[in-house]
């Protein structure tokens, strides 16, 4: 029993040690992104001067679509919202660093991923995602911690429904549905997910009966799908004829 105890102990200590290799190599890799502290694209419009946010009452406001303040990704909105309530809008490195860590958090659970696939490369291939190029933009854009929370989310559903398709445990599935959820309340980046759901109880050979539980995640995604159309269709209707260019792009603050 003490044996099982320390080599669980062990275990830990290994899975620790890799997320915080993770946020120094992260922290390194993108240092001169976050030394910079002058605004990134339309950081200012966005987030550090955006009267939806600045001007919203409180968090709630972002979730009543019959409010001025209604989002598509009220989740998102409302993480944003803590965090310029609570936090000085002026010091930019604090948001970057935020973003730097979640991006590490998302290489980690990658590689948690791959390693219950049982990918002999798990670590390489995670920390490929982590230092790609392509995921500047991602760490550096203050607005993109919307797009690192969905994704945090969207993998805690996946690992969730990797641990379903092992145990057999309705909770776990039950888990995987609620951050799947909140995943695309907070950026709908995961709106085909349940396609690739499929594609891992196929993998896992469960039985054909078994497919019938990823219903609620379609019917999950199709209903978010729709609601952001339907904040695009709202944000469209209030299109000031002089401020057409100026409210189109707002769209994509939605």
């Amino acid at each position: 029993m003490l044996k099982l105890a320390f080599l669980n102990l062990k275990s830990y200590q290994k899975e620790i040690l890799i997320f915080l290799s993770f946020i120094i190599i992260s922290l390194i890799v993108f240092s001169p992104s976050f030394l910079n502290l002058n605004y990134f694209w339309d950081d200012e419009r966005f987030v550090f001067l955006n009267p939806g946010l600045i001007q919203a009452p409180d968090w709630f406001s972002f979730w009543n679509f019959k409010s001025e303040f209604y989002k598509s990704w009220p989740l998102g909105y409302s993480f944003f919202w803590l965090l310029i309530k609570n936090f000085p809008t002026q010091s930019i490195i604090f948001y970057k660093i935020i973003n730097i860590i979640i991006h590490s958090l998302n290489g980690y659970l990658v590689y948690r991923f791959l390693k219950k696939l049982n990918f002999n490369l798990a670590f390489i291939i995670s920390l490929i995602f982590l230092v790609h190029p392509m995921q500047v933009e991602a760490v550096s854009w203050v607005f993109q911690l919307l797009t690192l929370t969905a994704f945090s989310f969207f993998m805690g559903s996946l690992l969730s429904l990797l641990d379903f398709t092992e145990s057999g445990k309705k909770t776990s599935l039950f888990l995987s549905f609620v951050f799947l959820l909140f995943s695309l309340w907070t950026k709908s980046i995961a709106l085909l997910a349940p396609i690739l759901f499929i594609f891992i109880f196929w993998y896992r050979n469960l039985k054909l009966s078994k497919y019938i539980l990823l219903i609620p995640f379609f019917i999950l995604s199709v209903y978010v799908g729709l609601s952001n159309q339907r904040g695009v269709d709202r944000t469209l209707s209030n299109l000031k004829p002089q401020n057409n260019i100026y409210a189109f792009l707002n769209i994509f603050d939605d």
